[in-house]
């Protein structure tokens, strides 16, 4: 029915549904924002709309559902056109973005009755990729331009789909050490509750010149590893909303976040973990804990 039926336990399952219903929630309320303002003549916000697709490719599949993901890819690589000025933004882009939306909403609302009744929902990527195509088909301002480049690929099935794909293959080939951001300062992203472990582990990044961002949440470190490419996640076992396990395992997972390195952080002696989602380094709370980090970051350096 779904990848991780088989490998994780039901604390998994009903993360999944979680996911499900907010994600349904989050589609809802930005879809009510599109609506007003075309309602105000107002065209949408491109960068946001691109953020919003561009996390729903990466987190949909690291929960399970990748029935979401080529047309996620097919309709963020339209938004990149539009935030680049090679398409431009028309009414009729809106109305083919508010559909888009709407047909994104109906599938999760679809796929969440299914799930919960253990039955199959793969033929509903169809059906998305269906409607989604037929939508676009619709919108003169893309038909046109499309025709005019000599681009015959706007759908999932296409080689500018793929060249694309290929781009982003290259990107996870590199090592995560070398990615940056604009100040040439590497990231990491750090998911503790204890105070005095945080701080020794946050001061070792930080002595690195790592851009640090600090959570509780397992769900929010997710999010952000959907929005842009951090080279390191620091974890532990208990943390809110999701367990460090469920977190490493959506990493690992999740093709786009293969550059992300992952240290767990563990006061058990052994930690299980399924095939193929183990993290890259373990780190055990002890005297030793901040000479043991700073010996991991120069290794990945």
């Amino acid at each position: 029915m779904n990848n991780y039926s088989d490998g994780f336990d039901e604390e998994f399952r009903q993360l999944q549904i979680i996911y499900l219903e907010s994600t349904i929630d989050n589609f809802n309320n930005f879809l009510d924002v599109l609506v007003k303002n075309q309602k105000l003549n107002k065209h949408f916000d491109v960068n946001e709309t691109f953020r919003l697709i561009h996390s729903l490719k990466g987190a949909a599949g690291s929960y399970g559902f990748n029935i979401f993901t080529k047309t996620a890819a097919s309709f963020e690589n339209v938004l990149a056109a539009v935030r680049d000025k090679k398409i431009p933004l028309t009414d009729d882009i809106t109305s083919f973005t508010i559909n888009v939306i709407e047909i994104i909403i109906d599938t999760f609302t679809d796929v969440k009755g299914l799930f919960l009744q253990n039955m199959d929902y793969e033929l509903l990527g169809l059906r998305l990729l269906t409607e989604y195509e037929k939508s676009l088909k619709n919108c003169h301002t893309l038909v046109n331009f499309y025709n005019k480049s000599a681009v015959k690929a706007v759908s999932p099935a296409g080689k500018e789909l793929e060249k694309d794909k290929e781009k982003t293959r290259e990107k996870i080939d590199k090592p995560a050490a070398a990615k940056k951001n604009s100040n040439g300062i590497k990231s990491a992203i750090l998911v503790y509750n204890s105070k005095f472990v945080k701080n020794i582990l946050s001061a070792a990044l930080k002595n690195k010149n790592y851009e640090v961002f600090e959570t509780k949440s397992g769900i929010e470190a997710l999010n952000k590893l959907y929005e842009k490419n951090y080279n390191l996640l620091i974890t532990f076992q208990l943390i809110e909303k999701l367990s460090g396990q469920a977190v490493c395992a959506s990493v690992k997972l999740t093709p786009d976040l293969n550059g992300t390195k992952v240290v767990f952080i563990t006061s058990e002696k052994k930690v299980k973990f399924g095939h193929d989602i183990e993290p890259d380094y373990f780190l055990t709370v002890d005297d030793s804990l901040g000479v043991n980090i700073e010996k991991i970051l120069k290794e990945i350096e």
